[in-house]
């Protein structure tokens, strides 16, 4: 719609769904989300906004070792929050080596 509302011509759009069922694959998924702590930040930041599905070809990973590069805690008032959606199962893999737990 948003293509198509830009002057796309509709005949060249197509939409290609997932890949994978799954529904098929994840039969099981989590019926609460995870209830987490809320931290805010001591004083208002500066605050980035990533939302994803987490899986490896959204390349997490790389937006955190970017971000962690970049800031410094003790000196940048930034904030880096992660909406993501499906089971993390492989964050665990990608944040340890950046010493998050």
């Amino acid at each position: 719609q948003t293509f198509a509302a830009n002057g796309v011509d509709r005949r060249k759009l197509v939409v290609v769904p997932e890949s994978l069922d799954l529904g098929h694959w994840s039969p099981d998924p989590a019926r609460q989300p995870l209830r987490l702590p809320r931290r805010r930040p001591p004083q208002p930041c500066f605050a980035f906004l990533s939302i994803f599905k987490w899986e490896v070809r959204k390349g997490a990973e790389i937006l955190l070792q970017a971000f962690l590069q970049e800031f410094d805690a003790t000196k940048d008032n930034v904030c880096l929050y992660l909406k993501t959606t499906e089971r993390c199962t492989a964050a665990s893999g990608c944040l340890s080596p950046l010493g998050i737990e």
